[in-house]
């Protein structure tokens, strides 16, 4: 049931807010009064085609809004369900158009397009006219006047529900035998590339650690000299290691005589120099570790060049060279198991 009708800007009217309660309403007026302008309003928000001419002269769009009590029909909640539309105890819809012919159109703040209006308009309201009866004469009408005429509304749920299923099941199928036509096209391709990266064994991480491994032996006998410039700084000449050994001697004879006075500055001493002699070990083990092989640094320039190859083959990064090589796995299999799983599509379209 209609329950308000709100009105802007439509051919003569301005403004118009209407009210309707439960019974019988009319509206009475001459010719020319605007009776059919009311009508040709709800017929917007019933999913009618919306002409420009309908916006008021020196406006720049109309727009009408109407509520409706919310069907009881079951197919209507069908309908909602389909679209994903959602409504409790009322339908607000509402329907705007510029002088360009553009529009919009809500149902409960839900926007919907014109097809699905009228669709749903079906169910909101009935329009008799002087004509309505020539309805009978359009063949596109009889099948659901004699559907409903024989009350085959489950017969006719069921076979829904079942042509349903059957545009799905046709539809996987379709879809299943495209994807294996062109997997099988691409097949020779797929095997080669599946086979390069398996042969290639990228690692997590690889281009991140070849790149620093490579920059450390480029750049190893710079580092290995200042390594050895850091542990001749602390070994060579006036030894560092001596000499906090003295101050920390000296600073143990004061402190004999003032009952530890300095005991702190002691510490510091006695700390600073486990420091210096553990950084003079740290350096002379990096010197030794430190090495300056020049085949392993064009040993792992060959190998980013290789991966930023097939990274760029694939346009692709090289951390995800793993996702493309299982990706291309997964195609491989579907063609290899592809016939059996089709055949089962086959039976469920059957």
């Amino acid at each position: 049931m209609l329950s308000s009708l709100s009105i802007r800007n439509v051919v003569l009217i301005d403004k118009l807010d209407l009210d309707f309660k439960s019974g019988l309403s009319v509206l009475t007026g001459e010719t020319g009064a605007g009776k059919s302008i009311l009508l040709d309003s709800l017929g917007l928000l019933l999913g009618n085609r919306a002409e420009t001419n309908l916006v008021r002269y020196g406006e720049d769009k109309l727009s009408v809004t109407g509520t409706f009590t919310l069907p009881t029909n079951p197919e209507f909640k069908t309908l909602l369900d389909e679209y994903e539309l959602e409504a409790e105890d009322e339908i607000v819809i509402k329907r705007t158009l510029n002088t360009e012919g553009k529009g919009k159109i809500f149902f409960n703040d839900q926007p919907v397009s014109a097809k699905i209006l009228k669709e749903i308009g079906r169910f909101l309201v009935e329009i008799h006219g002087q004509f309505d009866n020539q309805g009978l004469l359009n063949q596109a009408n009889h099948l659901d006047i004699l559907d409903l005429y024989g009350g085959y509304k489950e017969e006719l749920n069921k076979t829904a529900a079942c042509w349903k299923m059957y545009k799905q099941a046709r539809q996987s199928r379709q879809t299943a035998e495209q994807d294996i036509q062109k997997a099988k096209t691409d097949e020779d391709n797929l095997r080669h590339w599946v086979d390069e990266l398996r042969k290639m064994n990228i690692q997590e991480n690889e281009e991140e650690t070849l790149s620093q491994r490579r920059q450390e032996l480029m750049n190893a006998e710079k580092i290995v000299a200042s390594i050895n410039d850091a542990y001749g700084a602390l070994t060579q000449g006036a030894n560092i290691q001596s000499a906090l050994r003295q101050a920390q001697n000296a600073v143990d004879k004061v402190n004999a005589l003032v009952n530890d006075k300095y005991k702190i500055l002691a510490e510091m001493l006695e700390q600073a120099a486990i420091d210096v002699n553990e950084s003079v070990n740290e350096l002379e083990e990096l010197a030794s570790n430190i090495t300056m092989n020049q085949n392993e640094l064009e040993s792992i320039e060959e190998r980013l060049f290789a991966l930023r190859g097939l990274a760029r083959k694939h346009q692709t990064t090289i951390g995800d060279l793993p996702s493309v090589l299982a990706d291309f796995e997964k195609k491989l299999t579907a063609i290899e198991y592809g016939e059996e799983g089709l055949n089962k599509l086959r039976e469920a379209e059957e």
